[in-house]
């Protein structure tokens, strides 16, 4: 990590944090996180998606950060949050923890009282508790919209378009636009096997658009953009299909969702 996270700044991109918003966010995670449990995962190579964030800065993670401080401080007083933090040090449970905290916090925030978070359990029990009006809801805050196939895609996506930048392209050239295709969700290239592809395919291209196809993925280059006037101009785009088995994916958790608040009301 190059800055603290907090440190992020750009003069052209307004957030609602502030630097200052941000160092007192920085400091509220270590102390409610722990901060020996933090330094540890950002100096080392965890792939816990919180240190990877800590670690790698930016727009991105100043904003995911700043968020889930303030949605743990919109909850400090509410029964079960230690039992969240706990599962949020966990590398599988964090993304649902996350996703349950940040949806109790806006209905906290919206007026709603949240009176329970509701630990992981083998057992029948929803999410969380609210108070609305004195009238008690239960909720289910199922996160439908990444499955783990889409998750493994969107955290290694970054880390290869920039290792194709660093080990294909030459500084100070303008390049072709790639746009490569994965054709399986299910069934990711290996690195090595990524670049040899995408060289090949800069190789073989000439003036007009090439198509270079394997079994796991096509490679598309179009014209170089010589009417680019910046060097070092660099436009790749990494896409994957959607699994087949999405869909079944999310009616059976939601299935699962309903089943869990009729058992519990």
């Amino acid at each position: 990590m190059t800055q603290p996270w907090n440190d992020w700044t750009d003069p052209q991109v307004r957030t609602q944090f502030s630097s200052g918003q941000a160092t007192q966010n920085a400091h509220y995670l270590d102390m409610v996180l722990g901060a020996d449990w933090i330094s540890a995962g950002v100096a080392g190579s965890s792939d816990h998606l919180l240190h990877m964030d800590w670690r790698a800065g930016g727009l991105d993670a100043f904003m995911r950060l700043n968020v889930l401080a303030e949605d743990l401080r919109a909850l400090e007083s509410v029964p079960g949050l230690i039992e969240a933090l706990h599962d949020l040090r966990q590398v599988a449970g964090f993304e649902p923890t996350r996703h349950m905290l940040h949806m109790a916090a806006m209905m906290q925030r919206g007026g709603a009282r949240v009176t329970q978070l509701f630990p992981p359990s083998n057992e029948t029990i929803p999410d969380f508790e609210i108070d609305v009006a004195g009238t008690r809801l239960t909720i289910e805050a199922k996160q439908l919209t990444e499955s783990g196939p889409s998750r493994t895609f969107r955290q290694m996506a970054p880390t290869l378009m920039q290792d194709l930048i660093a080990t294909v392209c030459v500084p100070g050239q303008n390049y072709p636009v790639l746009t490569v295709v994965i054709k399986d969700s299910d069934v990711m290239p290996e690195r090595t096997a990524l670049i040899a592809a995408v060289t090949r395919a800069l190789d073989d291209a000439g003036a007009d658009q090439h198509v270079h196809r394997s079994r796991l993925m096509n490679i598309f280059v179009d014209p170089d953009p010589a009417s680019h006037a910046f060097a070092d101009f660099h436009s790749i785009h990494l896409v994957c299909p959607r699994s087949p088995k999405e869909d079944r994916r999310v009616q059976r958790v939601a299935e699962q969702s309903n089943r869990q608040l009729r058992h519990h009301n």
